[in-house]
Formats: structure tokens, C-alpha cells, sequence
């Protein structure tokens, strides 16, 4: 109807205005880069407003810093220990394929050494990333799990973190993968801090004021499987050729919700709101952290500094606060949910005149 019509685009109208506001008065095109703050300046500066940073010298008293660029050391200090790594064809998991399936990835639980055997080109059990890709990525603090004998070569916290968000850590996750590993578009219910120690880390960042033009639809939910006793698969009962990988789809009828626009490859035909987004693209080096605040939209690549040595990062999540900005931000969620089945409707009253 007109009187529809009108809504939606006095709804559309505000959102633009919102974060046009937001570019004006708030935001800016780049990320600071800083030295430690204090918890008073890093909860004042960046928490409170939540504003992404860059911390230069975080980690710069960190072992892993160097002992981590020496494969042999890893293969020495973790062995045969058992890892949980995740594995695709392509390097996308945790995203859509096919228009509407939110697919996962396979994953085993391996030993390290074979992890960094199937990831370097010079090894005989090699396993080329055009045929799979490689991540160790489980996010149930993984790193406290089953990477027990690196501990010492990093902090368990940051004092100054602890002391702005009012908590300790709640996990820690190492990362460790080749540079075709993606992490599709997301946001997460967490305080982040990110820390690369080996390789560099791209994120493409959209402040939480974007919401209303990053399109969302809900998907079937699948997993990449492959059968084990295939003739193809290595010694470890793991896949080494792409054609392996079949995807099993949920039968349960059950959806989830997910970011469907790739900011590298935006289709603005399907998605023309999109335009009214402001990525912000940076680069984590090593060395570096990234404070990446909660409810920031995110996509992550990755890039290896050589073949056979993986992207390494560890990263901390801290509790978030259901706090007003949160309550905002559900606000903004459901409003443009409101618009979605409004188009929707006013789409299935065109068709049925």
C-alpha cells in the first residue's frame, strides 16, 4: 500500500540519517594505533564510546613472539598432542553457499605435528590448499584446552583489560591456518581482543549503526563431511582431495540467521543498501592487538608471511554488558526487521494485483 510504502521509506530515511550522523560526529575512516593505555584511557578513549583500537606493544613481552616463527619448536613442545582442526574445500566456513545454507566446517581431532605436516609444501603428507584448507579455529577457548604446553609463552590477561571490562577473560582462542581460511561476515556477544603473533590478519569492520544495511536471511544449516574410508584419505583417516567433501544438510527443518553480503564481493543489484555501509578495512600485524569491540560486524582474512608457516593469533573474549547500548542495538535489530516483512508484504500485495 502507499500508506506502506511511505513507512518504509521514512524508515530507510533514519537509518541513513543515523549513521550519516554517526560518520559526522563519532567515527573515522582509520583505526588508532596506540602504545598501552592505562585502564582508565583504554575504558574512557575506546570501550565506553565503542571504538575499535590497535595496540602496538600489547604483546611485545611475549615469547611466542619469537619461539612461535620456529616450526620445530611447536612440533617439539605440542608432539602428537591431539588438536581439534577444522577443514574445507574452499576455505569458507561458518557461511552461506548455494543462496541459503549456512554451512560448517568438517573437523578432526589430529595430531599437532600432522596438522603442520598436511600445511607445508615441503613435507611427503602435503596437502595442497586448492584441495583442502586447513584451520585450527574450535572457539571453545581452545587454546586452554589443548594448547597447554604453549602457555607459557604468552599472558594469560591483560591487567589494564581486566580492570575496564570488571572481568577476567571468559576464553581464549588460538588461531592457527592458511591464508585461504575466511571467516565470513559476523558479529559476536563479546569484548575482543586479537592478537597476531605469526603472518597478518585483514578485518573489514562495520560499526554496529550499520546494522540496518547488512542484509540477514535465515539459511538451512549443513556441514562439510567426507567418509573416511575412502581410499583417498591419508593415514589419519583425513580428506586430501577436494571432491571428498560432501555437504550434509540438517533434516530437522531448523534455520539460522546470517550475515548474506560478502564485503569483497558485495552484489549490490540483490543488496542495494548495502551502498549506505561503511567498511573500515585494517591490517593486524605481528606483535599487534586489535580491540575489537562487541556487536562490531566483522569479516577476517588472513595472509601467510611464508608457505609453510600458518597465520598464529591468539585472542581473549571478555564478557559483554547487556548495558543500554546493547538495548539500543536490539532496538535498531528489530526495527529493521519490521521494515523486512513490510517489504515482504507490500511485495506479495503487488503481485497479487
Amino acid at each position: 500500500s502507499t500508506w506502506g510504502s511511505n513507512i518504509l521509506e521514512r524508515m530507510n530515511t533514519a537509518f541513513v540519517s543515523l549513521a550519516e550522523e554517526f560518520q559526522e560526529l563519532y567515527s573515522t575512516p582509520h583505526v588508532d594505533r596506540i602504545k598501552m593505555p592505562s585502564a582508565v584511557e583504554f575504558l574512557r578513549d575506546y570501550v565506553t564510546p565503542n571504538k575499535p583500537v590497535i595496540i602496538t606493544d600489547a604483546i611485545s613481552d611475549w615469547a611466542a613472539l619469537k619461539k612461535w616463527q620456529n616450526l620445530a619448536y611447536l612440533r617439539n613442545q605440542m608432539g602428537e598432542s591431539q588438536v581439534t582442526v577444522d577443514m574445507t574445500p574452499t576455505g569458507f566456513a561458518d557461511a552461506i553457499i548455494d543462496g541459503d545454507v549456512f554451512v560448517t566446517p568438517a573437523s578432526a581431532s589430529i595430531p599437532f605435528s600432522h596438522f603442520l605436516d598436511r600445511i607445508d609444501p615441503e613435507h611427503p603428507n602435503y596437502v595442497p590448499p586448492t584441495e583442502v584448507v586447513h584451520y585450527i579455529s574450535h572457539q571453545n577457548s581452545n587454546f586452554t584446552t589443548q594448547f597447554e604446553q604453549l602457555f607459557a609463552d604468552v599472558s594469560t590477561g591483560f591487567d589494564f583489560a581486566s580492570e575496564a571490562f570488571g572481568c577476567e577473560p571468559d576464553a581464549t582462542n588460538i588461531w592457527m591456518g592458511q591464508s585461504e581460511a575466511v571467516s565470513s561476515l559476523h558479529k559476536d556477544h563479546y569484548e575482543n581482543l586479537y592478537a597476531v603473533i605469526s603472518g597478518e590478519k585483514i578485518f573489514t569492520l562495520f560499526a554496529p549503526v550499520d546494522l540496518p544495511f547488512l542484509p540477514e536471511q535465515k539459511c538451512t544449516t549443513a556441514r562439510y563431511t567426507w567418509d573416511p574410508k575412502q581410499q583417498l584419505c591419508d593415514r589419519h583417516g583425513l580428506p586430501t582431495k577436494r571432491s571428498q567433501f560432501q555437504i550434509e544438510k540438517d533434516t530437522s527443518g531448523d534455520t539460522v540467521p546470517w550475515l548474506a553480503i560478502d564485503p569483497e564481493n558485495p552484489d549490490l543489484e540483490r543488496f542495494p543498501e548495502y551502498r549506505h555501509a561503511t567498511p573500515i578495512q585494517i591490517v593486524v600485524r605481528p606483535g599487534e592487538m586489535l580491540y575489537l569491540p562487541s556487536l562490531y560486524f566483522h569479516h577476517v582474512r588472513q595472509r601467510q608471511h611464508s608457505p609453510e608457516h600458518p597465520v598464529i593469533a591468539v585472542n581473549f573474549w571478555y564478557d559483554m554488558k547487556f548495558d543500554i547500548k546493547y538495548c539500543y542495538f536490539q532496538f535498531l535489530h528489530k526495527l529493521r526487521n519490521l521494515q523486512l516483512q513490510n517489504k515482504k508484504k507490500d511485495a506479495k500485495d503487488e503481485n497479487e494485483d
